[in-house]
């Protein structure tokens, strides 16, 4: 299996400088993530294994429960106390797909040109680019450049 590499984000980094300062606060994230984890797992250690195996089969037991009653409502129908907050329902919902074949069939067309779009295939578009057909430059001509900030802390 190839080893894999970490990403470089030298094109999209805003301002990137490899500051002291950050790199300082990055240390000190790993060493703190490194004492969470050997907290958890001392805590997890410390728990009798009594204990644990008890909530093991309980957390089985509520799984079980979890599908007996999804069995029971399909068998029996849904259930609801809501003085208790008690619910065992299943929710009909329905959503509607609409196809502007239809929309533009049935609707007045003063109603129907409100309500279908006309868009650029964004994937194909970036294929496109990928292969050589149209240039970066070429496709930021033809819509606005928006800038958007993520922040990428691993």
């Amino acid at each position: 299996m190839a080893e894999k590499k970490n990403p470089d984000y030298t094109q999209s980094a805003w301002k990137l400088t490899n500051s002291e300062v950050v790199a300082g606060l990055m240390l000190e994230l790993r060493q703190v993530q490194a004492q969470i984890a050997i907290t958890n797992e001392e805590i997890k250690n410390s728990i009798p294994s009594e204990l644990t195996f008890k909530l093991d089969g309980l957390q089985g037991r509520l799984s079980g429960l979890d599908k007996d009653i999804r069995q029971a409502i399909d068998q029996h129908g849904s259930y609801q106390d809501f003085d208790n907050g008690i619910y065992a329902v299943k929710q009909r919902r329905e959503s509607i797909t609409y196809q502007p074949m239809l929309v533009r069939r049935l609707l007045p067309e003063n109603v129907a040109s409100l309500v279908l779009v006309e868009s650029v295939d964004t994937k194909k578009l970036d294929g496109l680019i990928k292969g050589g057909i149209v240039t970066q430059e070429q496709a930021k001509a033809c819509g606005e450049v928006k800038e958007t900030y993520a922040y990428i802390i691993k």
